[in-house]
């Protein structure tokens, strides 16, 4: 799949800003209006000091292969190897996942 640079995005529309690993937050703004009858855009920083880091990114990541016409995710600057490396997310993703996405995180974005 194919990414361009500049992506249209029919209303209605949720604009998340930064949801920081609180993964139960992320579960509650999802139920404001389900997909795909609803677009939703992250602007990033998924990933930094809540507990749940590597559950929110995972989800989203699940999310964006389920309904990747309805939903964009922007890469923010938490989503860097050096910083996800000084938050200590790397070491929770790779205790929660047994797909070895270690050091892949910036691959991952370009690519979605």
């Amino acid at each position: 799949m194919e990414a361009n640079n500049v992506r249209y995005v029919s209303a209605s529309v949720i604009i998340c800003e930064i949801v920081h690993g609180q993964f139960y937050d992320l579960l509650e703004i999802l139920k404001i209006e389900p997909m795909p009858e609803c677009n939703y855009i992250f602007l990033g920083n998924y990933m930094s000091i809540g507990f749940y880091s590597a559950e929110t990114f995972e989800l989203l990541l699940a999310l964006k292969v389920k309904y990747h016409q309805c939903l964009t995710i922007l890469q923010g600057n938490h989503e860097s190897r050096n910083r996800t490396m000084e938050m200590g997310c790397m070491m929770s993703l790779s205790k929660s996942t047994a797909i070895p996405i270690i050091g892949n995180i910036s691959l991952m974005y370009l690519t979605i």
